[in-house]
């Protein structure tokens, strides 16, 4: 695949996660029961969602090499 059609899969994911995390973060705390798995669901998306962008600019930097004399 090219490098642009990963850039734009990996920005369409973080954005999809990002959403979905603000979801389960509203519905935990609409929720009242004390054994609430969805906060610990939105951070997960919301940390998945940063290493999705982490890649995606990492992606187009150049490793930084050293020239031998």
């Amino acid at each position: 695949m090219k490098k642009e059609n990963i850039n734009k899969l990996l920005m369409i994911a973080s954005i999809g996660l990002i959403l979905s995390g603000i979801i389960f973060l509203v519905i935990s705390f609409v929720d009242k029961s004390s054994k609430n798995p969805y906060l610990g669901v939105s951070l997960l998306c919301v940390i998945l969602a940063n290493i999705f962008s982490i890649i995606r600019n990492y992606q187009g930097k150049p490793k930084n090499r050293k020239k031998k004399k």
